[in-house]
């Protein structure tokens, strides 16, 4: 494993020469990624196409390039599931463009299938560029969210016509947080055990249109396609949808998987992660992944035996990065129900990799103010102590502040209508400042995140023939000894698509129609072939047609290619 992290990092400082991608002087939208697409699609190699038609009646846009061979291990990059998640979506468009502009990195895919999905939710990211600017994270679906019979009766409005939805804080006897930070700028939750109590409370700009002491609760209550997938689906959930991929974009995109068993890695871009936090050394499930098929529950984690491969992948991302050490990210409750890394890890048995890209976390991580120094404590103003809570959202916040480009707001004093008489205020952090990062950083993520993408060709599994030999023994009889090496990384089947049966095993099958396997079955299943230079033995008995001298043999792994070596008789 450690020879193999030299060898593919020693193909990443090959690369880096590969151009800096400019990109637009802000994000796209919808229309502008259309036409970015296009202009790829008119490049020589790469195939733009429609994958389905979105819930908006958009063209949902998948781009092909490298191998033209459908037996060719294949790679699938998917982003913007998440409609706030606009970076993602950047990051995909910037990999294909440097591709399409650099000969030598495209020489990296001679071999492999590569597929960019872009953009999957188109709706939301509407939202970020007119309008009122708001996060939307789903389709456009009505909701009923509070489940009263009424839908979309109570969204948010922009109570201080600044043009955007921030955040509403009111103090109440009713409240469960605390404000603190500096200049009590930002709140936590109050710790009975500490004796505090809770003085406010905080929601989405908004009243409260239905009268039922909530706020907002339909705004955003369509399905969020990253929770629609079948794995681990929450039946009945706000957002999951009416069932498993009951969204055309992820139906669409799970028909894809299911129909090109080629894919052995989908990178997903997008609202979890698995690169800046690896699963953990000696996570995962042990159970025999070729046990009986009944009476089993799910598997709801990784196989241990699989894990050691995301935690090499994830070592490899984060180098790229610049970091030298993981990135905790948090995540929401939930966040990984129906997600489609989970389908396609431990329901497709294939490998599925997941990056946020940015995140306030990674910020720090990168910046100065990331560096612990055990001999100054956090302050707020009057020199009181910040809770450690906020530790980490108060570097943020100081962050954001410094880089003066709007992403704090303040707190304005506003006349609530819904809390007459008491204090209310509206601002907060700015729309999407959480999720994706300023326009000036674009630049040099694209250039880590496409270093990445051609660095995963070389984790792929790669079936090759050696060592082969046919001697003959009688009556046109021969015995034909070959070794089958995996040349990739990964297994050519984990673990978990043992388990899952989604995977078949690698096959080994005579070419000529009058050549024939004495003894044996004329298609010999392989075990399971680890990668780095893992290897399986074969042995048959093969009787040659007449007048034959020689025979050829072909390899078929289902994620590792095809191969095929011809073999002549040789004698003692």
């Amino acid at each position: 494993m450690k020879h193999l992290a030299r060898r593919c990092f020693a193909a990443a400082i090959g690369l880096l020469a590969l151009p800096v991608v400019a990109l637009s002087a802000t994000y796209h939208t919808n229309e502008a990624l259309a036409a970015a697409l296009d202009e790829i699609g008119s490049r020589p190699g790469f195939d733009v196409s429609e994958l389905a038609t979105d819930s908006e009646g958009r063209a949902m846009h998948i781009v092909r390039t490298g191998s033209d061979d459908n037996s060719d291990p294949a790679i699938l990059v998917v982003a913007g599931l998440d409609g706030r998640h606009l970076v993602g979506t950047e990051m995909a468009l910037a990999m294909v463009q440097a591709l399409s502009a650099d000969d030598d990195a495209r020489e990296k895919f001679e071999e492999t299938v590569l597929y960019v999905i872009p953009r999957v939710n188109s709706f939301g990211p509407g939202f970020a560029f007119e309008g009122t600017i708001q996060e939307v994270a789903g389709i456009n679906e009505s909701s009923d969210s509070d489940r009263d019979g009424l839908t979309d009766e109570d969204g948010v409005e922009d109570l201080n016509g600044d043009g955007r939805i921030s955040w509403i804080r009111v103090k109440d006897p009713k409240g469960t947080l605390i404000a603190d930070g500096t200049d009590d700028a930002l709140l936590r939750e109050a710790d009975p055990m500490e004796n505090e109590r809770g003085e406010w409370l905080l929601f989405r700009e908004g009243v409260d249109d239905d009268a039922d002491e909530n706020f907002g609760e339909e705004a955003d209550g369509g399905t969020w396609l990253q929770n629609n997938f079948p794995h681990k689906y929450e039946y009945h959930g706000r957002n999951s949808g009416v069932h498993q991929v009951s969204a055309p974009e992820t139906r669409a995109i799970a028909d894809f998987i299911s129909s090109h068993d080629n894919i052995a890695l989908v990178l997903i871009l997008g609202s979890n992660d698995s690169l800046f936090t690896s699963p953990a050394d000696g996570q995962g499930v042990d159970v025999d992944p070729n046990g009986g098929r009944w009476g089993r529950d799910p598997i709801t984690q990784l196989h241990k035996k699989d894990v050691p491969y995301f935690r090499h992948i994830g070592e490899q991302y984060r180098e790229l990065m610049g970091l030298d050490k993981e990135v905790k990210i948090k995540a929401s409750e939930g966040a990984d129900n129906g997600s489609l890394s989970g389908y396609v890890n431990l329901m497709r048995g294939r490998m599925a990799i997941e990056s946020p890209v940015w995140s306030p976390e990674v910020q720090l991580a990168l910046s100065a103010k990331s560096k612990k120094d055990d001999d100054k404590k956090d302050k707020k103003s009057g020199d009181e102590e910040i809770h450690k809570s906020l530790k980490e959202e108060q570097e943020f916040l100081d962050w954001v502040v410094e880089t003066k480009r709007g992403g704090w707001l303040g707190w304005e004093d506003i006349e609530h209508p819904d809390f007459p008489g008491q204090e209310a205020q509206v601002g907060g952090f700015a729309p999407f400042v959480k999720i994706n990062p300023p326009r000036e950083q674009l630049d040099e993520l694209a250039t880590s995140h496409t270093l990445f993408l051609t660095n995963l060709v070389d984790v792929l599994p790669r079936v090759a023939i050696r060592d082969g030999k046919l001697k003959p023994l009688a009556g046109g009889v021969c015995e034909l000894t070959f070794t089958v090496e995996n040349a990739g990384y990964i297994p050519d089947v984990f673990a978990q698509g043992q388990w899952s049966t989604h995977v078949r095993p690698t096959r080994v099958e005579l070419v000529d129609e009058d050549a024939r396997v004495i003894g044996g079955p004329a298609k010999q299943k392989l075990a399971p072939i680890g990668g780095s230079g893992g290897f399986q033995e074969v042995r048959m008995m093969v009787k040659l047609p007449a007048g034959s001298d020689s025979v050829s043999v072909r390899v078929v792994s289902e994620l590792g290619g095809t191969t095929t070596e011809t073999f002549s008789a040789e004698e003692d």
